[in-house]
C-alpha cells in the first residue's frame, strides 16, 4: 500500500516537474521566437528594399539618431554635455535639430544645426534664445520658428531675419509641444498644444486661418489612440493629418522621415500597461494599412528582452 502510494506521489512530482519545465521553455522561446514579433520580421524581409530607402530622424532623452526603415542605424550623436531635440530630416538627407548646453541653466541660448549624416559636418544656421518648433525649408535656406510671442521667418543664407509674425495665441510659444510644418513655400501649418488648435499661416499677408479645434492629443494613450476613442478631433482635415497620420491609425509622435512615398509613417509607442519601461518606434504601411516593429529605443528589461517584450 505504502508503495503504491510512493509511486502515485512519485509520478505527480514528475507530473509538476514536467509542467514547469515546459511553462519555462515556453517563456524562453516566448522571448526568442515572440508570436506578435514573427510577422513584422516577415514584414520587414518581404518589404526590405524599401524600407532599406527610408531615413528616420528622431531625437531622445538629448541624443540624436538617423536610422533605417529597418530600424538599422544610419548615425548618431551622443554628447553629456549637449541637449539635442526637435529633430527634422531633410529630403536632401540633410538634418536640423536643436542643440543646447544645458550645464549651465541661466543659459537660455541654443543653436539651430543643419548636420549631414554622410559627412558628419555640421553648420550652424542660427543661435538665439528661447527659440522653439524650428522647421527648415526644402531647399535649406529658411528656417521657421516660435520665439517668445512671434512666429519667425529666418533667411540662412543672407543671416536675417525676413519675417517676424505675431501668434496668434500668446500661449502658442511655451512648449515645444508645437509643432511647425512647411504645407508650401509660403504657407506654414502649425499645431497649437495648449489649447489644440490646428493653424495655417499665409508668411505673405501674415494672416492666420484656424483649420480645426478640438481634444486632439487627449484622445492619444501610450503614443497612438485610446481603445475608448471613438475617433480624433480634425483628421477628417489633410492639415491635421500632417501632424498625426491618417485616421485609419493616428499617433502623437509623429516623426520626421524621408524617401516614405507618402506609403510608410514612423512614430514612438510606449508600453501601454508600463509606460516607462519599453519605449519604441513604429511604422504604418497605407498600403496594407498594417503596423510594424522598427526599433525599441528603451527598455529596462535589456536590450534582448527589448525585442520581444
Amino acid at each position: 500500500m505504502h508503495k503504491k502510494k510512493n509511486v502515485i506521489q512519485k509520478r505527480e512530482s514528475m507530473i509538476l516537474l514536467f509542467s514547469a519545465i515546459a511553462f519555462l521553455l515556453f517563456i524562453i522561446l516566448r522571448f526568442i521566437f515572440p508570436i506578435t514579433k514573427i510577422g513584422d520580421v516577415l514584414y520587414r524581409a518581404i518589404n526590405s528594399e524599401l524600407l532599406s530607402e527610408i531615413s528616420i530622424a528622431y531625437d531622445f532623452k538629448g541624443d540624436l539618431f538617423v536610422i533605417n526603415g529597418k530600424g538599422n542605424d544610419i548615425y548618431s550623436r551622443e554628447e553629456m554635455e549637449n541637449y539635442y531635440f526637435s529633430s527634422q530630416i531633410n529630403e536632401s538627407g540633410k538634418v536640423l535639430v536643436q542643440r543646447r548646453n544645458f550645464s549651465d541653466k541661466r543659459d537660455k541660448m541654443s543653436n539651430v544645426l543643419i548636420i549631414d549624416p554622410k559627412t558628419e559636418k555640421e553648420v550652424v544656421a542660427l543661435t538665439s534664445d528661447n527659440i522653439a518648433s524650428p522647421i527648415m525649408s526644402d531647399d535649406l535656406n529658411i528656417i521657421a520658428y516660435i520665439q517668445n510671442e512671434d512666429l519667425v521667418i529666418f533667411d540662412i543664407e543672407k543671416n536675417i531675419e525676413k519675417v517676424r509674425i505675431k501668434t496668434i495665441n500668446p500661449r502658442m510659444y511655451l512648449t515645444d509641444e508645437n509643432k511647425i510644418l512647411w504645407n508650401r513655400e509660403n504657407e506654414l501649418v502649425i499645431f497649437n498644444w495648449s489649447p489644440n488648435e490646428i493653424y495655417k499661416l499665409n508668411i505673405s499677408n501674415a494672416k492666420w486661418n484656424k483649420i480645426c479645434e478640438g481634444k486632439i492629443t487627449a484622445a492619444f494613450l501610450w503614443g497612438t489612440k485610446r481603445k475608448t476613442e471613438d475617433e480624433v478631433d480634425c483628421l477628417e482635415h489633410p492639415e491635421a493629418r500632417m501632424f498625426f497620420g491618417d485616421p485609419e491609425n493616428p499617433a502623437r509622435f509623429i516623426l520626421s522621415s524621408i524617401n516614405t512615398k507618402d506609403r510608410f509613417y514612423f512614430y514612438r509607442r510606449l508600453n501601454e500597461t508600463f509606460p516607462a519601461t519599453k519605449i519604441w518606434i513604429e511604422g504604418y504601411d497605407r498600403e496594407t494599412r498594417k503596423t510594424f516593429h522598427v526599433k525599441t529605443i528603451q527598455s529596462y528589461f535589456g536590450d534582448f528582452a527589448s525585442e520581444h517584450f
